[in-house]
């Protein structure tokens, strides 16, 4: 499974409708942007976060194909760091929002990334 979510993930990073997501929820020059349901401010936390656990890098894809006046996004890849400690707290978070949308934990089984979604 490990290497078929991260093909997915890494088809996801090479579509052009993608942004660094931090960047992109903080760009309010359209409007004030979120992730799934989220107001703006609580988009902005869970990106902080992510990293602030050690998340390599998070990416907004699917944007809509006019990225600059996007207003929301319903799906992130997360680049997992390699550091184990890092990489459990990083997990962790993604596990409860995976279990929020009705889906199982994620289990570290090696992969680079994760893909979260909001419905």
């Amino acid at each position: 499974m490990r290497d078929e979510d991260d093909e997915f993930c890494r088809a996801l990073l090479q579509r052009p409708n993608r942004q660094e997501a931090l960047s992109w929820v903080c760009d309010t020059s359209w409007t004030k942007r979120s992730i799934g349901e989220l107001s703006h401010e609580h988009s902005v936390e869970v990106v902080k976060d992510l990293y602030g656990r050690g998340a390599v890098k998070v990416v907004a894809v699917d944007l809509p194909e006019d990225v600059a006046v996007s207003e929301f996004c319903d799906t992130l890849v997360v680049v997992l760091p390699d550091d184990v400690h890092r990489r459990n707290r990083v997990l962790e978070l993604c596990s409860c929002h995976a279990l929020d949308e009705g889906f199982g934990p994620i289990d570290d089984e090696g992969q680079k990334t994760v893909f979260l979604w909001w419905d």
